[in-house]
């Protein structure tokens, strides 16, 4: 099974900030991640 370890933050500027480290059981390491403004 997949290990996930993730992140989230926000940025000084207002933004989200999601981050995921994907590592599965072949050793391949998947970084995803994902910035989002708020529609405000």
């Amino acid at each position: 099974m997949p290990t996930t370890e993730m992140v989230t933050d926000v940025t000084p500027e207002g933004a989200t900030f999601a981050e995921a480290m994907v590592t599965s059981p072949g050793g391949h390491a998947l970084l995803l991640y994902q910035i989002g403004f708020a529609a405000n």
